[in-house]
């Protein structure tokens, strides 16, 4: 079966386009158990005896942190930040999404008219 040029083309344009969804949908769950997990941090920060020791990551090391209100103040940004981040991904998602269905729709008709 021979394809059109430019249908060849679209398909060319779908296939990169399905694999930058993957890969947002990808960033997307990792964002989202990232937050979960930052979430969970916060929570039991609320839970703690003001005596409880606490401890930060720093790439593979765990410090122990003497200002609790400062760790606090600190991942309630980063929550902030990440929701900003989780809307945005979440929005391209979506406008990607939506453009691949289309694209899908338009390939499938343009091939069975090459048919």
């Amino acid at each position: 079966m021979d394809i059109h040029p430019e249908t060849e083309k679209q398909l060319a344009e779908f296939e990169h386009l399905r694999a930058q969804y993957q890969s947002i949908a990808t960033h997307l769950m990792q964002f989202k158990q990232v937050f979960r997990e930052t979430t969970r941090a916060i929570e039991e920060m609320e839970t703690l005896k003001s005596d409880a020791k606490v401890y930060k990551e720093v790439g593979s090391l765990l410090i122990e942190v003497d200002d609790k209100t400062k760790l606090k103040e600190e991942l309630n940004e980063k929550k902030e930040t990440m929701e900003i981040r989780l809307k945005a991904l979440q929005s391209q998602e979506t406008e990607l999404k939506e453009h691949l269905t289309k694209m899908q729709a338009d390939l499938e008709l343009a091939l069975k008219k090459e048919n």
